[in-house]
């Protein structure tokens, strides 16, 4: 699965996964252009932060 391209990894996911993912992309890509590009831990906290209740519901 390491030589798959995302978007062939994001194909096997379900559809809540999917749109899990969807939504981290949408919300790194409303990041203030501000914050460097090599600062993904802070918008992964953030986000985790801000949708906690469904990540808690595609753990189960």
């Amino acid at each position: 699965m390491q030589n798959q391209k995302p978007v062939e990894k994001i194909s096997t996911l379900t559809q809540e996964q999917a749109a899990a993912v969807e939504k981290f992309i949408d919300y790194l890509q409303e990041e203030p252009k501000t914050v460097p590009a090599g600062d993904f831990q802070s918008s992964l906290d953030s986000f985790i932060r801000e949708h906690s209740e469904l990540l808690r519901r595609l753990a189960q």
